[in-house]
């Protein structure tokens, strides 16, 4: 192929502030969620799961890259 790479930008710090505020509005609405039926056992799963990522993220240990690519001639 004639791809070329033209830029990547790494949203990793990004996505962990996302993350953060996910489990902030998760934490808030734990009463919503057991009313539901969901137990506790499932509830600390998903709090631990959202925290796990979030440093996971915010420590640069994982990424969410964007990859942008160009076609030589092609218009922008």
């Amino acid at each position: 192929t004639d791809l070329q790479l033209e830029s990547t930008s790494s949203l990793g710090p990004h996505y962990a502030e996302t993350l953060r505020r996910w489990r902030s509005a998760f934490r808030a609405r734990r009463a919503d969620a057991r009313e539901l039926g969901y137990g506790e056992s499932f509830l600390r799963l998903w709090d631990y799961y959202l925290a796990y990522c979030e440093a996971g993220f915010r420590e640069d240990y994982v990424d969410d890259v964007q990859v942008r690519f160009r076609r030589p001639g092609a218009a922008t």
